[in-house]
């Protein structure tokens, strides 16, 4: 029995380090794949976050009204399901405001889309917001949006947005120059 157990352990470990062998690389192939294609998300991410942080602070500094708690940036991305929907961001957002999904001609963002035109809102805007948007940006009361082209495909695929807790007179976020200049370039 003994001689048995021996010779199934053996043929055991056999057929194992054949499976390794033959297997192996391309599991390794495959998780080095997976690997690096997460890296590179990272980085996108990274550099995309970097960029909307770079708008915020160069808004920022143009306005002598504005402080970088009251200014936000972020950069939606048309889904799949035919909404918008905040990919990146700087600033303070709430997790219920990174989920809402924006469809075509709702909000700021969903006006800039409709329109493919430069939009500026303000509280008025914001209080006339269906449910259950209204109640996750009620705190908003200035955006500027911007619809943004991919340089590759010339198709539509998102809006930059810029919101500030300032109302539109005090933010200046409508004004063609000044506060706007940075990020009308950067979208451009």
């Amino acid at each position: 029995m003994r001689g048995l157990a021996s010779e199934l352990v053996e043929r055991f470990g056999k057929w194992l380090g054949g499976l390794l062998v033959r297997r192996l690389p391309n599991f390794a192939k495959g998780l080095g794949q997976a690997l690096y294609e997460q890296e590179v998300l990272l980085l996108r991410e990274c550099a995309i976050t970097f960029m909307l942080e770079c708008l915020r602070r160069e808004i920022v500094a143009v306005s002598e009204n504005l402080t970088l708690s009251e200014l936000r940036t972020n950069l939606m991305l048309w889904q799949p399901n035919k909404t918008l929907r905040i990919t990146y961001a700087s600033g303070d957002y709430s997790a219920a405001e990174k989920q809402l999904e924006w469809r075509e001609g709702i909000g700021c963002c969903g006006m800039a889309w409709a329109q493919k035109e430069t939009t500026v809102t303000d509280i008025e805007d914001t209080k006339r917001l269906p449910s259950p948007y209204k109640e996750v940006v009620s705190h908003v009361q200035s955006v500027l949006s911007v619809p943004i082209r991919s340089r590759i495909t010339n198709d539509w695929i998102g809006v930059l947005n810029v919101d500030s807790f300032k109302p539109l007179l005090h933010s200046h976020l409508g004004e063609p120059k000044g506060v706007t200049s940075p990020f009308v370039t950067l979208s451009a």
